[in-house]
């Protein structure tokens, strides 16, 4: 009797103790899984609008250094100039240019010419450097007075030959540039069930939100560390898994939220930790009933199950031997052998979803996890490649997101085709892409760069369908360009960005400021 109670016990603490640890860790190893795919996406979220942003820097900048603009010659160029690009620019309220004084002496909006700009921070601290502000602000100028809008600034300051200061170039955008930025980009690799995306600007005012608390100031969230995610108390709300990401321009202040409800992030975890938790009960109710009716037949067979069992507990593999003889003693025999399966398929199961969250879903390529362990890993200098397609937009405007998918889908296989073993082709998000080459002594940078904007350039052929996509390419060196390979890698976005304000279809390799 006192054998049957204890193998009995045996079985059922085994089963428990494997169904605890088993379960804690699916538990903590999904929340980690999902607070890191929310970091990734707020990151690649808020690096959208910061590139968006930089672009129009880039583009003012361009129009500043405009020998007809800076001198302000051929006040008809101007105009058309800066129609033109207002067109091209989604959310643009306005562009104007001023005299030293502060006085539009052109603008897209002909209301605003001859009014003076002279007490705006547009034209006050633009005087000697960039300006870039992010305001609340009654008035849009050109509008009904009373309106309260949110505001993005951006002016450049002008200079004559002799080095005075001539006027500033001024746009001012509407905060539907963000809405418009980060509709572009979808959320990668993560279960959207209640997400919600918050954008704070630099007063915590809610910017874009749930509309509950849009428009109003966020109080301060108690973090407990550094971490870019974390599982937060959001007053009167709940606890979320919340996901954060700062701007690169601290004159926006901007700051991206990404959260979603725990109780969503953790409902599959819950199930499968509950089906884990009454498989083992069912079977070690079986163990024991059968260790109490077959005590005295089994005790030889069973103590040979219950060594196994130890050293499994004890972390060594094993496998459950698998007893001949009565009925009863070989129903248990493969009943703690499939329990010990389902564990450790179980187990597999959280290897899986790790390799997951390395790989982007539609394309198959590695995403932006698997670059960041790809360059943790690396010693030989590398090349970085940032690519982007020209024409994507036109394409999923005209005939759709999937055959957008399908161009995207073709462009991975050209890149996996132009790269060598040891090299890494990577999705970043939307239509972006990213090579990293390892340089060698008879590798060409240069050279395989242009092959790669070949193969891209060539038509794509879908059904009847021959698509022109097309690419830029920006390219930049680790540690030749920068000593940290993620700076690098942003020196090949602007090395693009270049690319594309010299005519798009190009290479452009980052070049040191002299």
């Amino acid at each position: 009797m006192q054998i049957a109670v204890a193998i009995a016990l045996l079985a059922i603490a085994m089963a428990w103790s494997f169904t605890v640890i088993t379960g804690s860790k699916i538990v903590h190893k999904a929340q980690q899984i999902s607070g890191e795919l929310l970091a990734k996406n707020a990151f690649l979220m808020m690096a959208r609008l910061d590139r968006d942003m930089d672009y129009r820097i880039a583009l003012l900048g361009t129009l500043g250094s405009l020998p007809f603009i800076r001198h302000r010659n051929d006040p008809q160029a101007i105009r058309a100039t800066l129609s033109n690009t207002s067109e091209s620019l989604p959310a643009l309220v306005w562009m104007a240019l001023t005299d030293a004084k502060g006085y539009v002496l052109i603008a897209t909006d002909p209301r605003l010419e001859s009014t003076s700009l002279a007490e705006h921070p547009l034209y006050r601290q633009a005087v000697d450097k960039l300006y870039l502000g992010d305001r609340l602000e009654g008035t849009l100028i050109t509008e009904e007075p009373g309106q309260q809008a949110r505001l993005v600034d951006l002016s450049q300051p002008l200079f004559a030959d002799d080095g005075s200061f001539s006027g500033v170039l001024a746009a001012r955008f509407s905060w539907q540039l963000a809405s418009n930025a980060l509709a572009q980009l979808p959320v990668l690799d993560a279960d959207t069930q209640d997400l919600q995306l918050l954008i704070l600007g630099h007063d915590r005012q809610v910017l874009l939100g749930p509309a509950h608390l849009q428009g109003r100031p966020l109080p301060a969230l108690a973090r407990q560390s550094s971490l870019a995610w974390q599982a937060l108390d959001w007053p009167e709300e709940g606890r979320f898994l919340t996901a954060f990401a700062k701007s690169r321009h601290p004159s926006l202040g901007w700051q991206l939220l990404l959260r979603q409800p725990l109780a969503a992030a953790n409902q599959v975890d819950t199930e499968i930790t509950l089906s884990i938790f009454w498989s083992s009960f069912v079977v070690s109710l079986a163990v024991a009933a059968l260790g109490w009716w077959l005590s005295g037949r089994i005790t030889r067979p069973l103590t040979r199950i219950a060594r196994a069992a130890d050293r499994l507990s004890a972390g060594i593999p094993t496998v459950i031997p698998q007893v001949r003889g009565a009925r009863e003693i070989e129903t248990l025999s493969q009943s703690i052998s499939q329990l010990v399966q389902n564990l450790s398929q179980q187990q597999s199961a959280l290897g899986a979803m790790e390799s997951l969250a390395l790989k982007d879903p539609l394309t198959g390529l590695p995403n932006r996890s698997a670059l960041l362990r790809f360059m943790q890993g690396q010693i030989d200098p590398l090349v970085f490649l940032y690519l982007d397609l020209d024409g994507f937009k036109g394409i999923n405007d005209r005939l759709g997101h999937q055959t957008g998918d399908k161009v995207l889908r073709e462009v991975a296989s050209r890149l996996v085709h132009n790269i060598r073993e040891g090299d890494i082709a990577v999705r970043l998000g939307g239509d972006e892409f990213l090579v990293a080459l390892q340089l060698g002594p008879h590798i060409q940078p240069v050279q395989v760069a242009e092959r790669i904007l070949a193969t891209l350039n060539q038509p794509i052929s879908l059904g009847q369908e021959m698509l022109d996509v097309g690419c830029s390419m920006g390219g930049a060196y680790w540690p030749k360009d920068h000593e940290d390979p993620k700076a690098a890698v942003d020196l090949a976005d602007r090395a693009l960005y270049q690319a594309k304000a010299a005519g798009k279809g190009r290479v452009h390799f980052y070049r040191h400021p002299d």
